[in-house]
């Protein structure tokens, strides 16, 4: 067979076997399945953070069970992604997962309870005299207002969630300005426990009214860049809340 002929033999073949269009098939949904899969993960996180908030408010309670099948209902989310929330969860202490059955959310005790302020005591504490140290004293005034009139507010309400939300800002400015990732990230490997701590605590009968009382010392001493004295204001604080978890705490059923 002539050359020419040869090679025209040669791409008809190709064109009859599909090879071609089998490239650039795969080449066309590529790009799909990446954004799939980038869709899904951008979805974790928020997925777990609701979970996370629903546990720590009791909105899910203790012994309650969480299936993958429950999370891809409502999150509309592949099985490989409800697996890795429950994996997260499972990381962050929220649930047990036995095998060959559901995931269980775990509730803490008394003993649980008290250990995770006690190192609070100490690494927030010590979050907050980093943060003096590295910021100017009107860099707080932000805060020195939000737990006047909003923070008392809530108290008056008893707005509970207005009350954790300022908290919240608080907690990420401190952090922030703390300029330490080792710091930060030890306090966030505990964050979803200790929210489902303060949510029990901040329930107890007058101890949103004490508990800012309290902070507005700590933020005072900040806004004044007294660093040694915010550290001790916060640790004072802090084992307050201990103390009127220890005291009340079991007498709700807030376990």
């Amino acid at each position: 067979m002539p050359t020419s002929r040869k090679v025209v033999a040669l791409k008809a073949r190709k064109r009859s076997t599909g090879s071609g269009a089998s490239t650039s098939t795969r080449r066309s949904r590529q790009p799909t399945e990446v954004r799939g899969k980038g869709r899904e993960r951008h979805l974790l996180l928020p997925i777990v953070r609701a979970l996370c908030d629903r546990i720590a408010s009791r909105t899910i309670t203790p012994g309650s069970r969480i299936t993958e099948q429950d999370i891809c209902s409502e999150f509309a989310v592949a099985r490989s992604t409800a697996r890795e929330v429950l994996a997260t969860l499972q990381q962050r202490g929220l649930i047990t997962r036995p095998p060959n059955r559901s995931a269980v959310v775990v509730g803490l005790s008394k003993d649980e309870i008290l250990h995770i302020l006690s190192i609070r005591e100490v690494l927030d504490a010590r979050c907050v005299r980093m943060a003096v140290e590295n910021s100017k004293p009107e860099d707080w005034q932000e805060i020195v207002e939000l737990f006047d009139k909003p923070m008392s507010r809530a108290v008056r309400e008893g707005d509970w969630a207005a009350y954790l939300k300022n908290l919240e800002v608080f907690y990420r400015q401190t952090r922030k300005a703390c300029d330490s990732a080792i710091l930060r990230e030890v306090l966030e490997s505990i964050d979803d426990r200790s929210r489902y701590v303060i949510r029990r605590v901040v329930l107890l009968p007058g101890r949103m009214e004490q508990g800012i009382a309290e902070l507005r010392k700590v933020v005072a001493a900040m806004r004044k860049g007294d660093a040694v004295l915010a550290e001790q204001l916060r640790r004072d604080n802090i084992r307050s809340q201990m103390k009127y978890f220890n005291d009340y705490g079991a007498s709700f059923n807030l376990l």
